[in-house]
Parts: C-alpha cells; structure tokens; sequence
C-alpha cells in the first residue's frame, strides 16, 4: 500500500495541480490518510480525499459551530458531501477559512477600495435567479457585517481548466447575455449554438475559465432578484458580489498565466454588471476579485490567520504569507 508521500507524487505526474500537495508538511506527517477518489467507476490517476475521518478530525477543529458551517456547506446542489473532501476542493478552501469569522474573531474584506469587518459566515447560500423560475444560484460564502453583505464564490483550481459550459435558453438568462454580449465579447467570449444547445466559450487564441463568468452572471441575477424584495436584512447595508481565488503561484505549472488571464476576463465583466447593477437601480457593489493569499496576507488579518488551527494553514501553506 502506497504512503501519502507516494500517493502524492503519483498524483503530481498526472496533475500539474497537485505539485502543490507534494512534500506538504500536514499531509506527509503520517497523521493523515489519503485516497483515491473514483471516476466513472474507476479509481482516479490524480485526484486525492481524505479518508478515515471527518473534516473536523482531519483538521483537529475543536470550535464548536464548525459543525454546523460543515453542514451548510454540503447542503447545495450535486455530491458536496463526497466532493468536500476532496484536497482540491473549492468548497472546503471556503469552508476552512471562512467558518470560524464571528463577533470575537472578525475578517476584513477590501470592498473594492475600503476595508469592510464582517462578524459572521454562512454557506452555501441560494438565490433565485429570476422570481418563480425555480432556478437558483448557490454562492459559497455569505459574509456579514454591520455594514456590509458581501455574497462571495470560491474558486480553488477551477480557473486552472478552460472548457465551454452551457449557457440554458431562458427568457432571463437571454436577456442578461444580450446586455452584455458586447461586454462579453471585450472579455474574450461570445455565446454559440451546437446541437440546439447554447453555449459560452472561448473566442479564438483566448482561453479561461469560462465558467466562472457564467456563475458570476448568475449570481449577479440572484442577488439581483433578492434585492429586489426589499428585505430588512438589506436595510442602510452595503451589498457587494465578489470572488475568491486561490493563488498558487510558480508552485504548479502555468497557473500563474491562468491566473492573470481570469483575472483580465473578469475585470472586464465587472465593468459589464457594475453597469447593470446602476440601470437596475439596485445599489449592488460588483467587487475586484481577489485571493486567498491576499486576503490573509493583509495586516487587518493577521489575529485571523493566527486563529486558525496550524493545520489548516499548512496544508494551504498560508504559513508563507505571514
């Protein structure tokens, strides 16, 4: 049987990616175990679990409301149960560095060009994209404050890969595309059609995570249509739509290139829902995309990092930005 440190080399030969888990101090102590996650019914050449315990074992986690976090963390759409505990997985990135933001251990959050303090977190959070469309948009985290509401998705590695990803025929989504089919095509995407399908995918020689555009799209519909109610949750607060990404650095192949690229992209359909947002009259605050490593990296943090178990911030090497 194959040690982690095996399973880890293994797993970096087929995946650039996991370059990042080699020689990492919290998976190769022996305190650990990993496993190979299946696809299709067969045991994957790359992709590695946690195996053996829960989330809150693996991470020796003694704050009592993780459980509960956890919990709402799996509750979105597909597998997040199974997916969760997965090493590269986005919602466990979320779920480890955001669970624990409360009164007495707040986060600071750059809206766009000012620090906001949020008092407490929740998990994936459903907004209907457009009302009785029965459709909603599950966002990672919701972060809270006095004064803020930041609705915030997290990628992990998604923004690694580059694929079309499927755009559905809907009145509210063909409306919100055709707004912004000029912005869409300044980012390096346009919409096509195939088998009497539609998708959105990469124009020419540009390639980036396409669906990451998408989500944020969505989002902006949901949080959009929630607005829109008038809620009380609301009232005197800011409201900003964001997103996380994690930053690996020169330590996996490329991603830094990918990296600059979504980031580009981005930057460009923020302009687009910034737009949006003032047409509709809501006061929504589209936000610059940041990093994990900024984020914890910032002085207003470090307390944050610091609370955070030791073995969170070795498996995603935080340790290096303090």
């Amino acid at each position: 049987m194959m040690n982690n440190r095996e399973r880890l080399d293994k797993s970096a030969k087929s995946k650039g990616l996991y370059k990042f888990f080699q020689d990492n101090a919290f998976l190769t102590s022996g305190n650990v175990q990993l496993k190979s996650n299946y696809s299709k019914g067969k045991e994957s050449p790359w992709s590695l679990a946690f195996a053996g315990h829960s989330i809150k074992d693996v991470f020796k986690i003694d704050d009592p409301t993780f459980c509960s976090k956890f919990v709402q963390a799996i509750s979105g759409d597909g597998q997040e149960a199974n997916k969760i505990t997965t090493l590269h997985s986005s919602s466990l990135a979320s779920l480890l560095v955001f669970y624990s933001v409360s009164n007495d251990n707040p986060i600071y959050m750059r809206v766009n060009d000012k620090e906001e303090k949020f008092i407490e977190s929740r998990f994936e959070v459903r907004n209907e994209v457009s009302p009785g469309s029965g459709n909603y948009s599950n966002i990672d985290v919701v972060l809270l404050g006095e004064n803020c509401i930041m609705y915030l998705e997290s990628k992990f590695s998604e923004y690694l890969g580059s694929k079309p990803v499927e755009v559905k025929k809907v009145d509210y989504y063909n409306k919100i595309y055709e707004r912004l089919s000029g912005i869409l095509k300044e980012a390096g995407v346009h919409l096509v059609e195939k088998e009497s399908k539609r998708f959105l995918e990469s124009i020419e020689d540009k390639s980036f995570y396409n669906e990451g555009l998408k989500q944020m799209i969505s989002h902006y519909l949901g949080v959009t249509t929630e607005l829109m109610k008038g809620d009380d949750q609301f009232s005197g607060k800011k409201v900003v739509l964001g997103e996380i990404l994690f930053k690996f650095g020169d330590r996996v192949p490329k991603a830094s290139d990918k990296y600059q690229s979504y980031k580009n992209a981005y930057g460009i359909l923020q302009k687009g829902l910034a737009r949006c947002a003032e047409e509709d009259d809501t006061g929504l605050i589209i936000n610059n995309l940041t990093t994990y490593q900024c984020v914890l990296g910032s002085k207003l943090n470090h307390k944050y990092l610091m609370n955070l178990p030791e073995s969170i911030r070795q498996f995603y090497r935080f340790d290096e930005i303090i």
